[in-house]
């Protein structure tokens, strides 16, 4: 709104200037570059403060959501005071990249003003020459100077909303590197009715990136129908990463997946996945009822008597 409305007024008034005096209105424009430049290399600091303080205010706010989430954890080991210092320099750290744009605004701002009012000086001063006054009517210097003094305000509120500007493109930049990220793939076709449940890993290999260790390394077996299976091994060592792999939720970087002998990438996911039941480490319970949480996605035309002995199963 600002940058419409201020942006509009300073066409208009520049305008009028080349209507009044052509000549004069661009001497007064001489100092559009250098006000450019300006406007641009405070432009720059505003996007990198403005990305600092993003990351910043994300430290502060995931310190504070460890100390909240893991209180009892906090309080039992006696971490209270090593918490109340990790929260204390991630505040102060917000708070200094925050200075920072504070600082930067309150020297660009006034800066721009200082080019425009020595370009508003060096216009009165020529606009009084004896030549020039032959050339305009009284009417029209008065005209010429209280026109140059209005750009100062629109001026100073476009340079104002820079640094506003500079913090909404640096925090869609986030987003905007989400919507570039692909789709889910989903290339299979085929489809399975009712599976025996035999799962078999044929020289599986996985990556979490190119320029990454494997988390797995050929790894082979067959869990047959019925047969239950522990995967043991130390924090880290891709458990979990094995488990995910069967739903698709990552893509193979070599070998395959068998599902009573289907390979997993010519099964569509959402059949895939209706052939499996998860349960994860970290238990997610959505803002609904009991039932609905039960009998939740695809579940959700379960009978009342399924739902209620799933719940005694349990």
């Amino acid at each position: 709104k600002v940058i419409i409305r201020e942006g509009f007024t300073v066409i208009g008034y520049l305008a009028f200037l080349f209507y009044l005096n052509w000549k004069l209105t661009l001497i007064f424009l001489a100092v559009a570059p250098m006000i450019a430049f300006l406007v641009k290399l405070a432009g720059i600091r505003f996007r990198r403060i403005s990305e600092r303080i993003q990351q910043s205010m994300g430290d502060v706010t995931h310190v504070a959501s460890e100390a909240v989430q893991g209180h009892r954890v906090v309080r039992i080991f006696g971490g209270a005071e090593y918490e109340k210092q990790r929260f204390a320099k991630a505040s102060n750290n917000y708070r200094r990249q925050s200075m920072k744009m504070v600082v930067t605004a309150s020297i660009a701002t006034p800066m721009t003003q200082l080019l425009v009012g020595l370009a508003l000086a060096g216009l009165v001063w020529l606009v009084l020459d004896p030549v020039l006054l032959l050339a305009m009517t009284p009417g029209n210097v008065v005209a010429f100077i209280t026109t140059g003094g209005l750009l100062a305000k629109p001026i100073r509120q476009l340079s104002e909303v820079n640094a506003t500007v500079q913090k909404g493109l640096a925090a869609a930049e986030d987003i905007f590197d989400l919507f570039d990220q692909s789709t889910e793939k989903d290339t299979g076709v085929e489809t399975l009715e009712a599976v025996r449940g035999q799962v078999e890993f044929r020289e599986v290999s996985f990556s979490y990136g190119d320029d990454l260790p494997q988390v797995l390394k050929a790894l082979s077996f067959t869990a047959a129908p019925g047969e239950s299976i522990a995967l043991v091994g130390r924090s880290g060592s891709g458990k979990s990463t094995l488990a995910s792999l069967i739903p698709r939720f990552y893509a193979l970087t070599s070998g395959s997946i068998l599902i009573d002998g289907m390979p997993i990438e010519k099964l569509s996911l959402e059949n895939l996945r209706q052939q499996i039941a998860l349960v994860t480490q970290d238990v997610t319970l959505f803002n609904d009822s009991i039932a609905n949480n039960i009998a939740y996605g695809s579940l959700g035309n379960a009978r009342q008597e399924d739902i209620v002995e799933a719940a005694k199963k349990a």
